[in-house]
């Protein structure tokens, strides 16, 4: 993703000890911008680290061996997710749902139904794969009326910052988001809104854990430090960047991401590209799209590169070979949707002529 260039220009910043008190400021206070964007006054973590590092962390600190997570499964990020509790010892119990679909609350309660001892339940809100969003406000809520002691985890990498999310008007115990997407800062730190519930949860879990110690990392981040060294420059982006959002305001960047949203579901018609996803659960932040049959994406995707100077998202899993992905959140305008779907247009009549 492209980056603002006053986050550019703060990226230049000369360089300070992370144990100064000019850090221990600028850190403090990009923890207090990120609880405005969670929008939550509990506990935000930052850890040196992607989303992934993220969710490894969650399963560390949050998760047991002996624990039955609950996790729904509607495409790669989702797979991954339960990939790396089945790395920890933890055999997930799956809600299985095609690629392309969304969660749904019956499903996700049927499950449940079956499991009522369940730990913990686990959800990707928008599916980057496939450019499909679910409905968590829906899903986490139902899930507290079945269980109101169940740990229930959001991956909101590709989703905070990017559209609504209410951390505590919706039930989520803990949500992982990273800083290189919709929030438009480099790549490179992880956050976590962590409620109290999962605070308690850290008393009883048995996996080991040291520099993702959660524990650890909040009691350094109560004195305005890190448990271990940040990439310096990283949090200087990441505090301007959340600023920008805050200034343009976060309703006026998701109704933003929407326009774009439609402004690639109207262009992509005539041209025989078609969605992943069904229209009315398609991302707010990134659309995945089939290619016409007999179209390489591959070829597709290099032509574009190498003749339009554009690059293009790879579809993931069994989407690999006919799909492609585009963003539209961060530091994205309509006009680099215009541009975007120029060259769609054009890069097709290269390869179909």
């Amino acid at each position: 993703m492209p980056l603002h260039p006053e986050v550019l220009s703060s990226l230049s910043k000369p360089m300070i000890s992370h144990r100064s008190n000019e850090f221990s400021k600028i850190f403090t206070e990009t923890v207090e911008l990120a609880k405005r964007i969670f929008r939550t006054p509990h506990d935000v973590l930052i850890l040196p680290c992607s989303g992934t590092g993220g969710l490894e962390a969650v399963v560390s600190n949050l998760m047991s061996p002996r624990d039955k997570v609950v996790i729904a499964l509607n495409g790669f990020f989702g797979d991954r997710f339960a990939d790396i509790m089945c790395a920890y010892g933890i055999e997930p119990i799956s809600v299985d749902i095609n690629w392309g679909n969304p969660v749904i609350v019956e499903d996700v309660i049927e499950t449940l139904m079956k499991h009522p001892d369940a730990n913990a339940f686990v959800i990707v809100h928008n599916e980057t794969s496939t450019g499909v969003i679910s409905d968590i406000e829906e899903i986490t809520r139902a899930v507290k009326r079945i269980n109101s002691d169940i740990l229930v985890v959001v991956d909101a990498v590709s989703s905070l910052g990017g559209t609504g999310i209410r951390t505590d008007d919706w039930n989520i115990d803990i949500i992982v988001s990273s800083s290189q997407k919709a929030l438009m800062a480099p790549p490179g730190l992880c956050m976590l809104a962590i409620s109290n519930t999962a605070w308690k949860k850290m008393e009883s879990t048995s996996l080991p854990r040291y520099y993702f110690d959660f524990r650890r990392i909040k009691q350094e981040g109560g004195r305005g430090m890190t448990l271990v060294t940040p990439p310096v420059p990283i949090i200087f982006g990441l505090r301007k960047a959340l600023q920008l959002i805050l200034q343009e305001g976060m309703d006026n960047v998701f109704q933003r991401n929407m326009v774009m949203r439609d402004m690639v579901l109207k262009a992509i018609k005539p041209m025989g590209i078609k969605l992943v996803a069904k229209e009315k659960y398609a991302s707010p932040t990134v659309s995945a799209l089939r290619l016409p049959a007999g179209v390489s994406s591959q070829e597709f995707r290099d032509h574009i590169e190498t003749h339009y100077s554009l690059l293009l998202a790879p579809g993931l899993g069994p989407l690999e070979h006919d799909c492609f992905r585009i963003g539209h959140m961060g530091y994205i305008t309509p006009d680099d949707i215009i541009f975007t779907m120029s060259v769609l247009e054009r890069a097709l009549k290269d390869v179909t002529a």
